[in-house]
Parts: C-alpha cells; structure tokens; sequence
C-alpha cells in the first residue's frame, strides 16, 4: 500500500487521499536467506566474502520489483556495496524456491515464509532488518550489527477503509 505509489505504476487510486487508516494488526521484519553455498554464516561476512571476489555472479531473489523484498536487496546491494542482480518472481514461494535450488543466492522475506527452510538447514539466515536480534533465532545479527547504515525496516499489515468512510465508523471498526 505505501510502496505502490513510488513503484512508477500508474494506479487507479491515491493511496494517501482515497483510504484512511484503520488499525495496525502488526508487523514483521524482513530476515536474509541464503543458499547453504553461499560464502559467510553473517551478513558481513557474506558481504566482505562477495566484495573480496570481483568475479562473483549473485543474485537476489524477489518477489517482484517495488517489493520490500526488492528493497531489502537493493539496500545491501548499494550499501554493502555488493554487485547482485534481482531476479523478480511472481510471489515469494518462487523467490524462496531460487534460494532453494541455487538459482539465486539470497532472499529476504518474513521469517515466518523462511523459518522452515532454516530449521530444515536447507537455508541459512545472514540477517534480520529489525532493531534487535529476533529470540528465535538469537545468532543472527540485525542490519546495523552487520554494518548497514539503515533503520529497521518492517513488512506491516493494516486495515484501511475509504476516505469517505465516517469518522464514527473508523473509530467503532479500530476499538473492535
């Protein structure tokens, strides 16, 4: 909803005029996950390996452009200063199944889409986007930790009505 806008797509819709804001049901933030192959167990480390060797051909999977996935990517690609591609599907099921034949080396998805996979050891994780290290997976270093001058970045899920919808409406659906 607030990434459409600055994608370029010509929408039929003004998503800061034509809906109002109903209630933040929660957010999640994006975890890294990479192939097993994949140089480096952190975050930094995968990018000092992918800085080290010029000739590296890295990708990331994505579930289309303008995503936070694609963002995600893209933020450590310029910042980490590491030369990847994106590599956009149609949906994150087929970005997590690039990572999974090594079609694409990294990922970033919500952790619970890549929790599986993890467990399964048939993904390692590099990293979270959030503030702190998340409990479940406390060896995992956030973005700042692993040198990526950024704030933490969230995949947040809200309802929203239209605009016109009556004051009296929005605040009775909030309170529910």
């Amino acid at each position: 909803h607030f990434l459409n806008p600055a994608s370029g797509v010509d929408l039929p819709y003004d998503t800061l005029k034509d809906f109002t804001g109903v209630s933040l049901i929660g957010r999640q933030p994006m975890l890294v996950g990479a192939h097993p192959g994949v140089k480096g167990d952190t975050l930094r480390d995968f990018m000092t390996a992918a800085k080290a060797d010029p000739n590296a051909r890295l990708a990331y999977a994505s579930p289309g452009p303008g995503t936070l996935s694609y963002l995600v990517g893209e933020l450590i690609a310029r910042r980490g200063g590491v030369a990847m591609a994106q590599v956009p599907f149609r949906g994150g099921s087929p970005a997590v199944q690039a990572v999974l034949n090594n079609d694409t080396q990294l990922t970033s998805l919500i952790p619970v889409i890549l929790m599986p996979h993890i467990r399964a050891g048939t993904m390692k994780p590099l990293g979270v986007s959030a503030e702190r290290r998340l409990p479940e997976l406390p060896n995992v270093p956030t973005f700042a930790e692993a040198g990526l001058d950024t704030m933490p970045t969230y995949n947040f899920i809200g309802v929203f009505a239209p605009s016109s919808t009556p004051k009296a409406v929005v605040d009775r659906l909030n309170a529910e």
